[in-house]
């Protein structure tokens, strides 16, 4: 299992000497596997993935700064054809493989098998376009699970909130429709 956070400084892990934050389950999963020491990345999402997913450097995939999707762009990185991935090897070697949270490396409006181009058998993904508009990232994601949008995000109970609003939580359950005030 890979994971990557995005917009995650080293500083604000644990068991990177970090104080800010409280991070033990992460910190636990750091022990238990590999961590990184000295990487190389950009300050945005496109470059980083692109260099994660292929293995090379931005100077030669090109990608150097945030893909136009955010704008309605068709545009879409080229995986059947351009590039290799590690998960293409991957799953040619027998494995399954998967991928979750952001994409945006191709609109999986547009681009449906973007995913799988990629090498990736299965994703639960933020799709930023849909039915020609953008939607939103945070309460009410639109979620492209496998190819098909889940439609029971809104309606999803949630069971706990940051301790900062405790006293709002207390006496019943809140929606994340409810909670964005809808």
């Amino acid at each position: 299992m890979l994971i990557v956070a995005d917009d995650l400084g080293y500083e604000t892990l644990g068991c990177y000497g970090g104080r800010d934050f409280a991070t033990p389950h992460l910190d636990r999963l750091a022990t238990q596997g590999l961590r990184f020491r000295r990487a190389y990345t950009s300050p945005v999402c496109t470059p980083s993935r692109m260099s994660l997913y292929t293995g090379t450097y931005v100077s030669r995939h090109g990608y150097d700064f945030v893909m136009p999707e955010h704008e309605g762009s068709r545009e879409a990185v080229d995986f059947r054809d351009r590039w290799t991935t590690y998960p293409q090897l991957l799953r040619a070697a027998g494995y399954q493989t998967s991928v979750t949270g952001k994409w945006q490396l191709g609109s999986l409006e547009f681009h449906p098998e973007h995913c799988r181009d990629a090498g990736f058998d299965s994703w639960c993904l933020w799709q930023i376009w849909h039915d020609d508009a953008k939607t939103e990232r945070h309460w009410t994601p639109c979620l492209n699970l496998d190819g098909r949008i889940r439609d029971d995000v809104a309606d999803r109970e949630i069971t706990s909130l940051p301790r900062t609003n405790r006293k709002e939580q207390e006496g019943g359950r809140l929606t994340a429709g409810a909670a964005r005030g809808r």
